[in-house]
């Protein structure tokens, strides 16, 4: 008996801490402080956002946490 489900891929996730520390070496945000980051981190982590499927979910966050 066969199965007609596809397999798929595993989806990779993301994490908060690889996020952090690849915007600390961006010039974008190069001048942001480890206190303003922390506190991002601190906000990630409420919402249950330390790891996400798509990187780019973090950085609006980051924009708009750091406005």
């Amino acid at each position: 008996m066969t199965s007609n489900k596809k397999k798929t891929a595993p989806r990779k996730l993301y994490s908060l801490d690889a996020f952090i520390q690849s915007a600390i070496e961006s010039p974008k945000y190069k001048g942001v402080s480890k206190v303003k980051l922390a506190g991002f981190k601190s906000l990630m982590v409420q919402q249950d956002k330390q790891y996400v499927y798509d990187e780019s979910e973090y950085v609006p966050e980051l924009d708009k946490y750091l406005k």
